[in-house]
């Protein structure tokens, strides 16, 4: 290379730049190609005649909870959850053990990878339970170019 063709700290800024709104372009296909990324931090937590199913979402559009009696997906109720990260699972009776699943879906039909299962049994419908803290709500990703990485000049 000659030295004439070395870019200038200006022309260095203008290819990240140029580099930066090509990775966002490729992501924005990926978005519509690619399955969402499995759901995070799946939990079930026993209360009053009821369980607490919560999840971290990810970059799905809708979820999908399962629960069964048993550790299986065969023979599960399916409950379609919108864009929520929790359900409430009123059972109305104590000693009830369920198995729980989630599903992430986007509107292009992929599916992520099952996650769970994970279960709770109700507990009786007197008892007072301090509700566990909640997950993120969201899974959010960092990308490079957000972080500060500096520039080569």
């Amino acid at each position: 290379m000659k030295i004439s063709e070395i870019p200038s700290q200006m022309d260095w800024k203008t290819l990240r730049k140029i580099l930066v709104e090509m990775r966002s372009g490729i992501h924005s296909v990926a978005a519509v190609t690619d399955p969402p990324r499995p759901v995070k931090n799946l939990t079930a937590t026993a209360m009053a005649g009821s369980i607490l199913i919560m999840f971290t979402r990810t970059d799905g559009d809708n979820y999908v909870l399962y629960w069964n009696t048993t550790p299986s997906l065969n023979g599960s109720t399916r409950i379609e959850l919108g864009n929520r990260g929790e359900y409430t699972d009123n059972i109305g009776d104590a000693g009830i053990k369920r198995y729980y699943f989630v599903r992430a879906k986007k509107r292009n039909g992929m599916e992520s990878s099952i996650v769970g299962p994970v279960f709770a049994t109700s507990l009786a419908l007197n008892i007072t339970i301090t509700p566990p803290t909640r997950p993120p709500a969201v899974d959010e990703f960092v990308r490079s170019d957000e972080v500060g990485y500096p520039v080569e000049q």
